[in-house]
């Protein structure tokens, strides 16, 4: 009985989720305007498609949590409390300044929160405690919100109160200036932990049935130990976002499986490429010197642009589950006159000599799958699996015969989400989404990947165009040589796949 409970418990869960009407969502297009804190930088404003509901997150029991920069799961019972996880993508950075040109970007990352919330008052309490998993900062911010919500038939309007507190961690990565970073009027700083205090209001207006217009304004006010930064010059920040969404209502319920969809075991995909590739080496020297960067394409003569193959197997067994394997091999090669002496594991390659430089980038993945949702039209699932990139570098002298070749092939461990939707008969969209981070043994690294695709079926065949990108970041931290490697790649693809 204690066995069968949970069990229980988890299909009928399972059974909400693939019985939920996406039709709930509309797609829109949203322009967003938000002030900078950072000195000499200009307002940062962007257009960017959103997914919204005719009524308020807090005024529905939506299993999915969309707003303010977060997408999510949610549970909401019947007391009133809820419990959830969003993630969002942090872009708070210096941008393009001339007062700041020596300062070290701050990075975008990648920011996941547990959510608790209650909503049995009129006032409605939410807590979400973001933990960054990018490794920018290993910093938390935490953000407890008081909101009265109030909904009618032609929309809603939601004002609210936010305690915002940022960990000494996450303060001391966006507002402290290091030693090598000080400058005439730009003393050495180092923030400590900041509260801040927010106030906002989000708002929707239904213009008909299927069109909606909704906005949000919030201004919050910076803790001392944010305004005291000599490269910030706000105590306070204001942001605003217009949008405008759309119900096609194209989703159909999961009743409407009947006969149960035929769903191929085996898909076998290939895909051509039009890559564009950066590679980027940072290495400290030690000491007080400067860390030295540099762009390998550059540097070594290297092709940034090249036509890549890559080839994915899907095996689908039960109903909801699949297993994944990916392989793709992107190689450079390029030529150039070294204008500094410079020693790689003991060769030494002298100035004025003719280097050839050949690069076998080599990714691998192999991953298992499950379908939260699936049907006839529409397809959602979390993948979890392991991702190798291999980057075999050779370093070639063809005067003397000279030759030093060395491998980084790091097995990491990746999370993801996939999902497809169904356009009309001969037509769909599909979309997958995979990250990592992790620390281990004298490494850090990290693992973006992200792949857009339209396909047109043809009886077993596919035939799709989209786009895909993949960035890796590997640091060493070992005594003997301290550096770091980022390597991306990106562009627009031609698949074929055939189904069985």
């Amino acid at each position: 009985m204690l066995s069968a409970s949970p069990s229980a418990l988890a299909d009928n869960w399972f059974d909400f989720v693939r019985e939920y009407d996406l039709n709930n969502h509309a797609l829109g297009l949203a322009l967003s305007t938000r002030q900078n804190i950072y000195k000499g930088s200009d307002n940062s404003s962007y257009l960017y498609p959103y997914l919204t509901s005719f009524r308020a997150a807090a005024l529905t029991d939506d299993w999915i949590v969309v707003g303010e920069g977060d997408l999510g799961f949610r549970y909401v019972n019947k007391t009133g409390w809820t419990l959830g996880a969003v993630g969002r993508i942090q872009t708070t950075g210096l941008a393009d300044n001339d007062l700041l040109v020596d300062i070290e970007e701050r990075k975008w990352t990648l920011e996941i929160a547990p959510a608790i919330g209650y909503r049995g008052w009129p006032v409605h309490v939410n807590l979400k405690t973001y933990f960054e998993v990018t490794d920018r900062h290993q910093g938390t911010i935490s953000q407890l919100e008081f909101s009265y919500p109030r909904g009618w038939d032609g929309g809603y309007l939601v004002p609210a109160i936010e305690f915002i507190h940022q960990s000494s961690d996450y303060s001391d990565y966006y507002y402290s200036v290091g030693d090598t970073e000080t400058a005439p009027g730009r003393p050495a700083y180092e923030a400590g932990s900041a509260s801040n205090f927010a106030i906002k209001i989000q708002w929707g207006y239904a213009l008909s049935h299927r069109w909606l217009l909704s906005g949000r304004i919030r201004l919050e006010y910076l803790d001392d130990e944010i305004t005291d930064s000599p490269i910030t010059d706000r105590d306070k920040i204001w942001s605003a976002s217009l949008g405008l969404a759309y119900n096609a209502n194209i989703f159909r319920p999961r009743i409407n499986d009947n006969p149960p969809v035929s769903v191929p075991r085996m898909e076998f995909k290939i895909s051509v490429l039009d890559d564009h590739i950066d590679t980027t080496l940072t290495a400290d020297p030690g000491g007080s010197d400067p860390d030295i960067e540099a762009g390998l394409e550059d540097l070594l003569g290297l092709s940034d642009r090249e036509t890549v193959s890559q080839f994915d197997f899907t095996l689908r067994f039960a109903t909801y589950h699949r297993l994944e394997f990916s392989y793709g091999d992107i190689r450079q090669s390029g030529s150039t006159t070294i204008n500094n002496s410079f020693n790689i594991r003991n060769n030494a390659f002298q100035e004025g000599i003719t280097l050839k430089t050949k690069i076998d980038t080599r990714i691998l993945r192999l991953s298992y799958g499950y379908s939260l949702m699936k049907d006839a039209q529409k397809e959602l699932g979390i993948t979890a699996g392991i991702h190798s990139t291999r980057l075999n570098t050779r370093l070639i002298v063809p005067e003397t015969g000279q030759e030093v070749s060395f491998d980084n092939m790091p097995l990491l461990p990746v999370i993801g989400v996939f999902g497809s939707v169904r356009l009309g008969k001969h037509t769909s969209l599909s979309a997958e989404i995979q990250i990592f981070r992790m620390d281990f043994y004298r490494y850090d690294g990290s693992l973006n990947y992200l792949r857009l695709e339209w396909l047109r079926h043809f009886g077993i065949f596919d035939l799709g165009l989209g786009y895909t990108y993949y960035s890796m970041n590997l640091d060493s931290h070992s005594d003997e040589l301290r550096r770091s490697i980022e390597f991306r790649h990106r562009g627009p693809i031609v698949s074929g796949t055939f189904r069985f």
